[in-house]
């Protein structure tokens, strides 16, 4: 039998424990909007950023999706251009990808309800950009470098750690993830193969390709520079075949909102992760 003593220590435990997930999601929560406007996008909808006004692609629209803030996409958008500008200034090839690539293909911009960008590059470049030379190269132009806790140029534990962050000096928020792609030596039937894969994680023995993110070489290299929303935006050779590859035939022809539960404004906030220096 279970003691009085026993079952008072065991209540409280366990009201501590649901205090604590119901703290966790409120947080989460409050913090998930911050960045957000209560305005609902529409298809066809004119906004404006700065001096610059734009107008949401007229093609369906599956979900809800709400504007991020305009200070918000300011920002997005100096990060973008600090960050393009340092990685060509030291000849580190990059791409877009992701949301950030279907945000300038398919709306000419960011998407206004994407919060966070994405890019891409080789393999190659992993040693340098968790390197102190990196981390200092970006304090320079008023950026930090970031990897995930536990993570290096020789171990990412986690598809979440596979990369290296960059954020503005003094914000949480906006990010750049910057992941890794290389050339696959074997596919899951165990034949050769030219596809470009994006590396989910590695370690000295073994590296995991994401099973969506894999492109023909032809259709990835070579990168080029568009002129797109007033800057030079780095995108691979047939950016539509990438896309499509990534999120499904539709990708430039259906427009798919993010619920503000799923905004990054928490999950970047979290302490886990390390500066690079």
């Amino acid at each position: 039998m279970v003691s009085r003593a026993g079952k008072i220590v065991g209540y409280t435990v366990l009201v501590i424990v649901l205090a604590v997930i119901v703290g966790f999601a409120v947080a989460w929560l409050v913090a998930s909007g911050k960045n957000y406007e209560r305005r609902e996008v529409k298809p066809g909808m004119t906004y404006t950023v700065g001096e610059r006004t734009y107008k949401v692609p007229d093609l369906p629209l599956k979900s809800k999706a709400y504007f991020l803030k305009e200070e918000y996409l300011l920002a997005q958008r100096e990060l973008f251009l600090c960050l393009t500008q340092l990685l060509d200034n030291h000849k580190i090839e990059h791409w877009c990808s992701g949301g950030t690539l279907l945000g300038f293909i398919r709306h000419g911009t960011v998407m206004p309800w994407d919060d966070d960008l994405d890019m891409h590059t080789h393999a190659d470049n992993r040693q340098k950009l968790f390197s102190p030379w990196f981390g200092e190269a970006c304090l320079k132009v008023g950026l930090k470098a970031f990897r995930l806790a536990g993570t290096s140029a020789a171990s990412a534990p986690t598809r979440e750690g596979g990369g290296v962050r960059v954020k503005l000096d003094g914000r949480d928020i906006p990010v750049c993830d910057i992941f890794f792609v290389d050339r696959m030596e074997k596919d899951k039937d165990k034949k050769y193969t030219t596809r470009i894969a994006k590396i989910d994680s590695w370690t000295k023995r073994r590296t995991t390709f994401n099973k969506k993110e894999r492109w023909k070489q032809t259709d990835l290299f070579p990168i080029q520079k568009k002129d797109i929303d007033d800057m030079k935006v780095p995108v691979p050779a047939n950016p539509k075949a990438v896309l499509e590859q990534q999120y499904g035939p539709t990708a430039l022809t259906e427009m798919y909102g993010r619920p503000l539960v799923f905004s990054h404004e928490f999950v970047f906030s979290l302490p886990v992760w390390r500066e690079i220096k």
